[in-house]
């Protein structure tokens, strides 16, 4: 027998992908505490799901609940590298060493030139 069940995998999605990355703030937060103290992501929807009692009314799964914690871990690591970079920068003496740099309102760096004579 030949055919696709392509209508019927899409028909069971849609339920799923209905409320899909919907994560609340107050989510984000308890998140962020738990795994403070250690407790991994996929504890931390296990217990949100015990609470609301299904992902309906979670609002979300736990893939997006990681993808939104490890977006806001990235941007704070963005905003660091661009301060390591610019401390480490300023700090060298050296007359042979030049740098010049752009940083914009939100705080992304877009220019970044540099010279040393013995490199």
């Amino acid at each position: 027998m030949t055919g696709s069940n392509e209508r019927q995998n899409n028909y069971y999605r849609e339920p799923i992908l209905s409320f899909h990355k919907n994560v609340k703030d107050c989510d984000v937060a308890q998140a962020q505490s738990l795994r403070s103290v250690g407790v991994k992501t996929s504890q931390v929807m296990d217990h949100q799901l015990d609470q609301s009692g299904s992902y309906a009314a979670t609002g979300h799964m736990g893939k997006d609940l990681q993808s939104r914690l490890d977006r806001i871990r990235r941007s704070s690591l963005h905003n660091s590298d661009i301060d390591l970079i610019v401390s480490y920068s300023e700090a060298e003496m050296d007359p042979v060493f030049f740098f010049k740099y752009t940083i914009l309102d939100d705080g992304s760096m877009i220019n970044l030139f540099w010279y040393y004579e013995m490199s």
